[in-house]
């Protein structure tokens, strides 16, 4: 299985913030992509488009530590995080995954405004 890795780049036209993640899920490193995208976007006002369809999970993953990570992570609670759209792209095949509906569900309970596709141009239409 290949390393954690991610790419941030900013899409002026779109007014978006494009995350790029694959590789096996790694909690530091998942936190650290997290953080320095929330705060390029916080600084653009760029919507965020996080695309995870060549995330692996690997077996374990606690629940807990994602809802600890929604409720505690300084770039998920204050006043900006909340005024920015977030969409993921994952794999259909985790559409149904306990991970991704624990998140979406920690997220909204945070005030995120966060939801979850498997189709790129139906998450640019939302994000838009």
């Amino acid at each position: 299985m290949t390393e954690f890795n991610f790419q941030i780049n900013v899409d002026r036209e779109a007014n978006l913030l494009r995350i790029k993640a694959e590789g096996a899920l790694d909690k530091g490193r998942f936190m650290s992509m997290i953080k320095q995208a929330r705060e390029t976007a916080h600084q653009d006002q760029l919507n965020l488009l996080y695309d995870m369809r060549d995330l692996n999970l690997p077996a374990g993953i606690l629940l807990s530590d994602v809802l600890t990570f929604v409720r505690t992570h300084s770039s998920l609670n204050d006043e900006k995080a909340s005024s920015l759209r977030s969409a993921s792209l994952i794999g259909e095949e985790l559409l149904g995954d306990e991970v991704w509906e624990v998140y979406k569900y920690a997220s909204q309970n945070a005030g995120l405004d966060w939801q979850f596709f498997t189709d790129e141009a139906e998450a640019l239409i939302w994000l838009s």
